[in-house]
């Protein structure tokens, strides 16, 4: 499962990066209207589309930063989140 995923307007230098947080600790959008939910494809593949969007950084380039957390398989499905209950 993907979860907590941030922007940073810096990826060399991490404790002077600005952090905005886009997919939260349960792998759900903290933006919705701007950023979808993560698509699980299969159990090995997941992804999301993402349309332009503008932030307040003085960079050409922001990185995006994402855990990856390992599910049990449970009477052979992994249990995804379900963001749109919330």
């Amino acid at each position: 499962m993907v979860n907590n995923c941030t922007i940073s307007d810096s990826g060399e230098d991490e404790g002077a990066a600005r952090k905005i947080q886009i997919i939260d600790e349960d792998g759900c959008s903290v933006f919705p209207n701007i950023l979808p939910d993560i698509s699980y494809h299969g159990d090995l593949s997941a992804g999301i589309k993402v349309h332009a969007f503008a932030l307040d950084v003085d960079t050409t380039a922001v990185h995006f930063t994402c855990n990856i957390k390992m599910l049990f398989k449970e009477h052979d499905v992994c249990q995804r989140p379900v963001c749109h209950q919330r």
